[in-house]
């Protein structure tokens, strides 16, 4: 755009500023018995025109709106860095994903702390990264991990955080109304959604033939929680089926991998092999010792060359009471997992 069509630009949405909200006003656009526009946000607040204090009717300003359909406007966000000029049917849009945009600590969806923190989106990475590593350093899980719930029983839910593809997922699980609802949402841009998903896998190392595996797509942090745990599109299963699953400590063992949406080696075996059953998974070997490990307060050695991390969800009473340090012996990174829950 040259300067003089920036100008001109610059001149019509004046004329669409609310003189109420000083916002840009988008259709439909109401007005005064005199004509003074106002946004279809404070126009219900008001009984008079804030400008001649005429009433306000129920027209709208037609020609106003045709013109702000024909303008570019600069991000809301424009003031903390956001140099993007969009169009007004791209500027709803753009403004759901801009990297510029201002959003409270969501570590709230994984415990019960009320963090005073506020940033862009693309910092949130690096502030639970620093702020919430409840002492410990929380490095970059490498390919499938298992997931541990301690005391697991009805009507309560399970939250956790882990770093895997450079990219940070709330792990979320609640089990109510006799269903266990499992998803994976990730932290950051709406846009960044397709580009990932899961597989769930639970079973038994009893039998190869007592295991489910289940493969979705990631959910965005800023969706409803409602809409994330909805019975169906999430892992969902009846509470009998999953309890058969449990430990004789009432503990449940799964596994999860989060890799690209373009990465077919989710649908096979370790070993590259195609499954002739599709829902057979192996799992990894945990002693009695192990599990009883991850319910101190202290870095855990696990010995071995599988690669595999375990994440333990809390004891669901509020509180964190599994942070701990994983250390891959041979390996050149730390990892470090905090699970809260809480009673419904």
């Amino acid at each position: 755009m040259d300067s003089a069509a920036t100008s001109s630009n610059e001149n019509f949405l004046k004329e669409l500023e609310c003189p109420v909200c000083y916002e840009y006003m988008e259709p439909p656009i109401g007005m005064c018995e005199t004509g003074h526009p106002i946004c279809v946000k404070c126009k219900p607040q008001m009984r008079n025109c804030p400008v001649c204090r005429k009433n306000i009717i129920g027209t709208r300003n037609i020609p106003l709106e045709n013109i702000a359909g024909l303008l570019v406007y600069p991000c809301k966000y424009k003031d903390v860095g956001c140099p993007e000029i969009v169009s007004l049917k791209e500027k709803l849009r753009h403004q759901s994903e801009c990297i510029h945009e201002t959003r409270k600590c969501p570590f709230s969806m994984v415990s019960d702390k009320n963090c005073p923190w506020q940033g862009r989106i693309v910092d949130i990475k690096s502030h639970v990264k620093n702020d919430h590593k409840q002492g410990y350093d929380a490095g970059e899980v490498s390919g499938e991990f298992d997931v541990v719930i301690s005391n697991f029983s009805a009507g309560k839910f399970y939250r956790g955080h882990v770093f895997t593809l450079n990219e940070l997922f709330f792990i979320m699980c609640d089990v109510k109304n006799s269903n266990f609802l499992f998803s994976i949402v990730h932290v950051g841009l709406k846009k960044n959604v397709p580009n990932f998903r899961y597989r769930f896998a639970l079973g038994t190392n009893k039998s190869e033939m007592n295991a489910i595996s289940m493969i979705f797509g990631v959910r965005n942090f800023m969706d409803d929680e409602e809409s994330v745990l909805n019975l169906g599109d999430c892992v969902s299963l009846h509470y009998v089926t999953v309890a058969k699953f449990l430990d004789e400590n009432n503990r449940l063992y799964f596994k999860i991998e989060i890799v690209p949406s373009d990465w077919d080696q989710i649908l096979l075996h370790k070993t590259g092999e195609e499954s002739s059953h599709s829902h057979t998974i192996t799992l990894c070997e945990w002693t009695s010792s192990c599990a009883s490990d991850c319910r101190q307060r202290h870095p855990i050695d696990v010995y071995g060359n599988t690669g595999r991390l375990p994440l333990v969800l809390g004891n669901p009473i509020g509180q964190p009471v599994h942070n701990f340090g994983l250390r891959l012996i041979g390996q050149n990174y730390d990892s470090t997992t905090n699970f809260f829950g809480q009673r419904m």
